[in-house]
């Protein structure tokens, strides 16, 4: 067992080895090796990492806001279809498509607390985003004036 001096000359001396030519080339060619490639996939593919994503860019905008953040992976459940549009939720590559789970604060004010998060689709959260009920009644008037309310969430995705 390595005593806590032991671990940080470990950890220090490790960081300056990955930072070298010979340690960056080393993960490098780790990390292409095609069973590493295949268990990485695989990984990114289940709930456990997806959460995982929600959580840390969660972390990340209530860091930069300054607002609460206290939920784990138990607080978070990644439903089927969207529960306001009823859209299916698909993850995209990289970039969010319009079904994406995105993980929505109910009150914005109380921040990343247990009870106020659940996941909706990204493009029901972006719309969600900043209006008031007031607003969305007003948009929702607009846009019926033009005839345009019969568009199909489904065909956007």
């Amino acid at each position: 067992m390595l005593t806590v001096r032991a671990k940080a000359y470990k950890k220090e001396w490790t960081d300056k080895w990955r930072k070298t030519d010979v340690g960056i080339q080393y993960w490098k060619n780790h990390y292409r090796k095609p069973h590493v490639i295949q268990r990485i996939k695989k990984y990114k593919k289940t709930e456990f990492f997806k959460i995982g994503v929600l959580l840390a860019n969660a972390r990340k905008r209530a860091k930069v806001f300054g607002i609460p953040f206290s939920i784990g992976r138990d607080d978070i459940k990644i439903p089927k279809f969207c529960p306001i549009f009823g859209v299916e939720l698909i993850w995209g590559d990289g970039q969010p498509k319009f079904n994406s789970p995105s993980l929505d604060r109910i009150d914005p004010l109380r921040g990343y607390v247990q009870g106020n998060v659940s996941v909706i689709s990204w493009r029901a959260n972006t719309i969600k985003n900043n209006g008031t009920a007031e607003e969305h009644r007003l948009i929702s008037e607009y846009i019926s004036m033009f005839g345009l309310g019969d568009v199909n969430v489904q065909d956007l995705a």
